[in-house]
């Protein structure tokens, strides 16, 4: 597309856009399995896909100097604000099944979540883009790809971040049973649980941020 802007708002809109009929399936209180599959994998391809090209954008906006300082103050609100968003959610969820509403309050989630990312994407297209490629671009064979991926130390770097990823994504969906039905958990002391690697980073992040714009 010879733009990381253009790719990085057409992924926020089909992120946004996804939660539309999440919404209606929730209000109305079925969906087939098949489109809700179709529909999470839209939600997450269309995130992930956005994540490189946004860096690679974002980094042409953000001067050198301040980079590490501000991603990690950046980083540290958008925690702040996803635990905030997670307990008000599940405080909502949970007097919600009191009087057995909870799927008209997820209903209200993804619609908000959707005008959220709209809104999102709206800003995202605002930004300037100085250098829509980076001068050095290009776009690498495949054999060449493959022999970097077996070969050198950013191969074995992606690697290990694709195993990672693999097993955290395999691991993920049976968490919340586990934690709730196997192990009995309250809930509670399950948003505390879940809650404690994020207040962690909100700490830490602007201490490692700090660091690195010192030493480098």
């Amino acid at each position: 597309m010879r733009s990381h802007r253009r790719w990085v708002v057409i992924c926020a809109t089909v992120q946004a856009a996804v939660f539309l009929p999440l919404a209606i399936a929730a209000w109305i209180g079925r969906i087939p399995a098949p489109a809700l599959f179709l529909l999470a994998t839209a939600y997450w391809a269309s995130g992930q896909a956005t994540g490189p090209a946004w860096l690679t954008w974002i980094s042409s906006l953000v001067p050198a100097p301040i980079r590490p300082r501000y991603f990690a103050l950046r980083t540290r609100a958008l925690l702040i604000a996803l635990l905030a968003c997670f307990v008000a959610a599940g405080t909502l969820l949970h007097a919600a099944h009191e009087h057995e509403r909870v799927l008209h309050v997820f209903a209200l989630l993804f619609a908000l979540a959707g005008l959220g990312r709209f809104a999102s994407a709206r800003f995202l297209a605002a930004h300037e883009e100085p250098r829509p490629m980076p001068d050095d671009f290009r776009v690498v064979p495949r054999r060449e790809l493959v022999a970097r991926l077996r070969g050198t130390p950013e191969g074995r770097l992606i690697r290990y971040m694709f195993s990672v990823q693999a097993a955290v994504q395999f691991a993920a969906p049976f968490f919340t049973a586990y934690m709730l039905v196997h192990l009995k958990l309250e809930y509670t002391t399950y948003a505390l649980l879940f809650a404690t690697p994020f207040a962690a980073r909100i700490v830490a992040l602007p201490l490692l941020g700090g660091f690195a714009h010192r030493h480098g």
